[in-house]
């Protein structure tokens, strides 16, 4: 039997097209959803930059030399540590989305083009730390692997046992043979460095000189500060910077706007599963891969509705836990705006365009799955006021002594861990040494009367503690100490 071919191509095609169809089909119900990975150059700030200038203008030249190279170094450096959500130049485009649908509509336009461009700019690099160069990965992996230092700088080498130190106690020191252990240490070390790493990488990467004076400098406080808290952000290195008569950059506003958009940075794009399972994430992990798929955000009218239906009590925990974090940079912006207006000049006096309209919570519908678990919420809520007077009164210890000696002994327990930090930096473990830190480092008991009230106030020079430990240990009650504690 004879067939038309010019009726037979379109069939065919079809029957193509259908079986093309049923393929990606299967695909996508395999690994999640498949997107088009959009360039910097589709990004709505460019897109408003480009509005604003001419080719041969200075934001322009700068952001089309260098955006390609650190898409580049995202996407195929190789670097990032696995465990962790992607950082890719995905994640880039995405937080400069939502600094477009953050930033009221009648603010956008009137930003200047040095904002626009600075604000491009630290969607993408403020996580470039996650992708470090080759050297310093090696450089730590030998250390770890067999105690080489020859490829360390001092100043890294002190940085990183100080840091072993408080995770593993002061008695760890390499060889390890745990590879598991070494990928995990180099894992966490990453994060906890990678706010240093992106500086280092955008000094060192970037030209000085550029579209303004310290433009690279404003970049750098930006990256860094979405890791500050509010006493940082308020500080004078985030106040206008003037660039002429009706130029400026809001360098606080640009901080804010950073740090929200990050936050809010949760599409299924950025952990997807066909990954979760090629790059064996580790168990503790991989819940934070996971619960991107069911959580939704939809921002209305300056309010935020976060919604879900997780499958499981442990995602539901996960989802309320990137609510928390998402509530909690919703209120330090709200503070900022509040105490700080950012359509105020402080320098001038003057007014700004620049305003902020985000509510300071965000409206939850998180539920479970129907018929799948009941959650209950196990964090412990201590009757705070009854918790202070037993810890700090005389039930705890005793009597009123017995707490002055206590904290006597923490204050003379920091300057000991802060004498042996130095010898460790130092590398020096000799008596002469340790006598000559501890002569620096002194411990101050003295009482004042003032007109309401006295005080017995006890402060010493040693090593504090840090904000994880106070945040994780301290005010959780109940919590014992752990080797980062020690």
């Amino acid at each position: 039997m004879s067939v038309d071919g010019d009726r037979a191509k379109p069939e065919a095609q079809a029957s193509l097209q259908e079986a093309l169809d049923r393929v990606l089909n299967s695909f996508t119900a395999r690994t999640g959803s498949i997107k088009m990975c959009l360039s910097w150059k589709q990004a709505a700030l460019w897109h408003r930059l480009q509005s604003l200038t001419t080719e041969q203008d200075p934001c322009r030249l700068l952001l089309n030399t260098y955006m390609p190279r650190i898409e580049c170094i995202e996407d195929k450096g190789g670097t990032s540590p696995k465990d962790f959500t992607l950082h890719d130049s995905g994640h880039g485009f995405r937080v400069a989305d939502w600094m477009v649908r953050i930033i009221p509509d009648d603010v956008l336009p009137k930003l200047s083009k040095a904002e626009l461009m600075l604000l491009l700019l630290s969607a993408y690099l403020h996580d470039i730390g996650m992708s470090p160069e080759w050297g310093k990965v090696d450089s730590h992996l030998r250390y770890l692997s067999d105690g080489s230092i020859e490829m360390l700088r001092p100043e890294d080498l002190s940085l990183f046992q100080v840091w072993l130190a408080e995770q593993q106690g002061l008695g760890f020191k390499p060889p390890v043979s745990d590879s598991g252990l070494i990928r995990q240490l180099l894992t966490y070390y990453c994060r906890a460095r990678h706010n240093d790493w992106g500086t280092e990488w955008i000094e060192q990467n970037l030209p000085e000189t550029g579209p303004y004076h310290a433009w690279r400098d404003d970049l750098v406080a930006i990256c860094r500060s979405h890791h500050y808290g509010f006493d940082e952000l308020a500080s004078s290195v985030f106040e206008v910077r003037r660039l002429g008569p009706d130029l400026l950059v809001h360098r606080r506003y640009l901080a804010v706007a950073l740090r929200v958009a990050d936050v809010l940075e949760n599409d299924p794009e950025r952990t997807p599963d066909v990954l979760l399972r090629h790059r064996g994430v580790s168990k503790s992990s991989r819940i934070h891969w996971q619960k991107t798929s069911v959580l939704h955000q939809e921002l209305s009218n300056g309010r935020l509705l976060l919604s879900a239906e997780p499958p499981t009590a442990i995602m539901h925990r996960a989802v309320e836990e990137t609510a928390d974090a998402i509530d909690f940079e919703l209120s330090l912006c709200n503070r900022i705006s509040r105490e700080l207006p950012f359509n105020y000049d402080r320098a001038t006096g003057g007014s700004l365009p620049h305003y902020w309209n985000l509510a300071p919570h965000s409206i939850r519908n998180i539920r479970p799955a129907a018929g799948k678990y009941e959650y209950i919420n196990g964090s412990f809520r201590p009757n705070t006021s009854r918790l202070l007077d037993l810890l700090t009164g005389s039930r705890l210890y005793g009597s009123a002594f017995a707490a002055v000696r206590e904290l006597i002994q923490n204050a003379f327990d920091s300057v000991r861990e802060q004498i042996a930090r130095e010898q460790i930096s130092r590398r020096r473990y000799d008596p002469a040494y340790a006598q000559a830190i501890a002569d620096k480092h002194s411990v101050e008991l003295r009482f004042e009367v003032g007109s309401e009230a006295a005080r017995l106030i006890c402060t010493d020079t040693g090593a504090g503690m840090s904000k994880d430990i106070i945040t994780n240990r301290l005010l959780i009650s109940g919590s014992g100490p752990d080797r980062q504690a020690r």
